[in-house]
């Protein structure tokens, strides 16, 4: 046997780990590798972070200004504004202050009422002119007469009719004259409506489905079954739909 010691016998080599070493070269690629795909794999997350933000958050902005939107009411023509925080704009309202047409101090007949609101659909103002053309008659017998399936009115009611006039002056066309409504008060302090009690088919009715661009006018009567204490005291209310507030006219001053 060779007495040369074998390279594994070498003191200098005793106790070291028999394992290769790792080539430097393969060692500095995979780092490189692993830092590549850590960089695409933030990336993607800030893309995905960026784009949750523009569908979910980034439509609002406390910062925003406020916008203006207008009230709506009967006016003498003229419109109030009020300021809404922005997300926070609602359906047409009205002003609750005293002014024409509130109850301290109603509309008359024959007045030329002018009627302002939003739609609410953001396409512009409505604007109305209303003028009740007579005061309210008794004329039961004539409506009863009209059609053979009228019914009487209830108990001592009488069906009271009253002429009116309506002009759709401004606003988005066609509009409907189904967002007005009327209304009728007495001393009895009930509210009575057009269709609860109905009069049935009244002569020369108006027709409160009717459609009208601007300039366009309709007339006809409108019909209530009133107790016999309230004939000679009736107010109107003209309601606008989905606006708050009721215009008062006095049917008494004709």
């Amino acid at each position: 046997d060779s007495t040369e010691d074998r390279p594994e016998d070498r003191p200098e080599d005793r106790g070291k780990s028999k394992v290769p070493a790792e080539p430097k070269r393969a060692r500095s690629g995979g780092l490189a590798a692993r830092a590549r795909l850590g960089a695409v794999l933030f990336g993607l997350l800030l893309l995905f972070a960026s784009v949750a933000y523009l569908v979910f958050g980034g439509g609002t902005d406390d910062a925003s200004p406020a916008t203006t939107t207008p009230q709506s009411r009967a006016t003498d023509g003229e419109s109030t504004e009020t300021t809404v925080a922005p997300g926070e704009e609602t359906g047409p309202t009205t002003s609750a202050a005293p002014g024409k047409g509130s109850p301290e101090d109603p509309y008359v007949v024959d007045d030329k009422i002018n009627l302002r609101y939003g739609d609410g659909s953001g396409e512009g103002e409505r604007v109305w002119e209303v003028q009740v053309t007579g005061s309210p008659i008794d004329r039961t017998s004539e409506v009863l007469a009209e059609n053979q399936f009228n019914e009487p009115p209830v108990g001592d009611a009488r069906f009271v009719v009253v002429p009116i006039r309506i002009t759709y002056v401004s606003g988005p066309a066609p509009a409907s004259l189904f967002d007005l409504n009327f209304k009728a008060v007495g001393p009895s302090a009930v509210v009575l409506t057009t269709f609860d009690p109905s009069c049935g088919v009244v002569p020369n009715a108006l027709d409160t489905l009717a459609e009208l661009f601007p300039g366009g006018t309709i007339e006809g009567n409108i019909c209530w079954a009133v107790g016999p204490d309230d004939i000679d005291s009736l107010t109107m209310l003209i309601e606008i739909f989905l606006v708050e507030g009721d215009i008062y006219v006095d049917l008494a001053s004709g």
